[in-house]
């Protein structure tokens, strides 16, 4: 495991901490999630890059932005999981630090996230929260890469019930101890390279039985509102939209690029001392008719369909390798359909 420093206590303004992570090369994109936020969720806290040894020079446009920057070091150096996460998806475990409990509550998003409306009831939640897993369970999130090591974990854990994706997460910091980052370590350590998905095994392993769901919501998948509930990508509704497992939206393929790139070009206006309002409030009823719809829509054909082919995607995800040796073409084309299948920053 290496070692890490804190950096120095920052001077806090606000209560509440919106993060994301990112590397070197993944700038734009945290530069376009912090400007949806600005400008489309209004919010009100403070804002952090959690950076994974970022140049300077690409660090002082988020400073003058007066966004908290948490220069970090990569923890691992390989690969992580069956789809091959970059390293730096390891470095999210770096918000379970003391450092962090100087802010009451923590808002992280991935940057592969266009945030469309206000966040601003996940600051009431206390613990640890985060939307259901789409498609896959808590036993989903690890294969057996080396089979004794597997059983150690099915004996060591109870391997069912709902898993959590960690694109998404709220908690409050009261849930920090002094050992807390290093548990985590261990875990990953012991576990990690029976990890799906990255860095997500090893935060369900060690948080599930204290997870609040988070709606649906808060974490909607474009490719799984037009597979399963019909409707058009560029159409359907939500408060965080997550390009988890499909064409991201920076790509000029995707439906979603001219959102995308009009909410970066928007990022250099940002001034947080003078913040504006968010551009819509869900209401709680809202949120909850939302969520009922989408499960009603699992009871349809679009829905069987969408289960039956993410059953497919996890056997293509064991036979990926062998797949791409004998035919990259039917690889790829399988390839955006699968859950982890694509690497997240």
């Amino acid at each position: 495991m290496i070692s890490y420093v804190l950096p120095i206590t920052m001077p806090i303004h606000k209560k509440n901490l919106l993060v994301t992570l990112s590397d070197a090369s993944h700038i734009e994109q945290a530069k376009q999630l912090f400007s949806s936020v600005y400008w489309n969720a209004g919010w009100k806290g403070d804002y952090l890059l959690l950076a994974n040894e970022v140049p300077e020079s690409e660090l002082a446009w988020f400073r003058a932005k007066d966004i908290f920057v948490y220069e970090c070091q990569t923890l691992v150096r390989d690969y992580v999981g069956r789809q091959k996460h970059p390293p730096v998806v390891v470095s999210k475990l770096y918000l379970f630090t003391q450092f962090f409990k100087q802010w009451d509550t923590i808002v992280f998003l991935d940057s592969d996230i266009i945030v469309r409306s206000s966040l601003e009831a996940l600051t009431d939640i206390r613990g640890f929260a985060a939307p259901d897993a789409t498609g896959i369970d808590l036993g989903g999130e690890f294969y057996p890469s080396d089979r004794k090591l597997f059983q150690e974990l099915k004996s060591a854990f109870a391997l069912s019930g709902p898993a959590f994706n960690t694109g998404v997460f709220v908690f409050s910091t009261d849930i920090i101890e002094g050992d807390t980052f290093d548990r985590l370590m261990r875990l990953f350590d012991r576990f990690g390279t029976l990890n799906a998905c990255g860095e997500e095994g090893t935060l369900n392993l060690f948080l599930k039985e204290r997870r609040q769901e988070l709606p649906i919501a808060y974490n909607m998948y474009p490719m799984y509102a037009e597979t399963v509930l019909g409707v058009k990508q560029d159409k359907f509704e939500a408060i965080i939209v997550h390009f988890a497992t499909t064409v991201k939206p920076w790509s000029e393929k995707s439906s979603f690029y001219r959102e995308w790139a009009d909410t970066l070009s928007k990022a250099d206006r940002i001034d947080l001392s003078r913040r504006v309002e968010s551009r819509e409030i869900w209401s709680p009823e809202r949120i909850k008719n939302h969520a009922r719809a989408i499960r009603r829509s699992g009871k349809y054909p679009r829905g069987i369909i969408y289960k039956t082919r993410l059953a497919l995607d996890r056997w293509v995800g064991l036979a990926g390798i062998v797949i791409r040796k004998v035919s990259p073409g039917v690889y790829h084309f399988l390839q955006p359909h699968a859950p982890c299948l694509r690497p997240r920053p």
